[in-house]
């Protein structure tokens, strides 16, 4: 089977976890998820710069994507919805999942590799052990994308 549809360069490809969906990275600045039965494009994500790695989810409903302005960006399997991004100090090369989905390693284009926490009881413990003041209620919403952070 061949799948078609980026105009440039394919820079990754991966399955799914179940082995049903295939997603590739292109240079043409699209990621692509496909049937891997029949080849058919079930998904074209349009980023602004070219994609040179995709990572899925352990449940395969979150694609990550890796692109070359520094940036990891989170969508939807199914819709193609953007979930969320990252913005990383050098062009991101290459993203994966950690098994549990609650840390996504990045692979910089400077020869670093950095790992980010997406779940929020994390990034508010990690918060909790570096800041010497309590978060106000207006950053828990800024930064957290929530209304009130336990003070403990």
């Amino acid at each position: 089977m061949t799948l078609a549809g980026h105009t440039s360069w394919v820079h990754d490809v991966k399955f799914s976890p179940a082995g049903d969906v295939i997603a590739t990275a292109g240079e043409d600045g699209t990621a692509r998820v496909w049937d891997a039965q029949s080849g058919a494009e079930l998904l074209a994500i349009t980023d602004r710069a070219p994609v040179y790695s995709v990572a899925f989810s352990s449940d395969g409903t979150t694609l990550a994507t890796a692109n070359g302005e520094g940036q990891v960006k989170l969508w939807a399997t199914e819709s193609g919805r953007e979930l969320g991004v990252l913005s990383t100090p050098a062009p991101a090369v290459s993203v994966a999942f950690d098994p549990d989905d609650r840390t996504i390693i990045v692979a910089g284009s400077d020869g670093i590799a950095r790992m980010y926490a997406l779940d929020v009881e994390d990034l508010l413990e990690i918060a909790r052990e570096r800041v010497w003041r309590s978060i106000t209620p207006a950053e828990c919403e800024r930064y957290f994308d929530i209304r009130q952070c336990d003070s403990s």
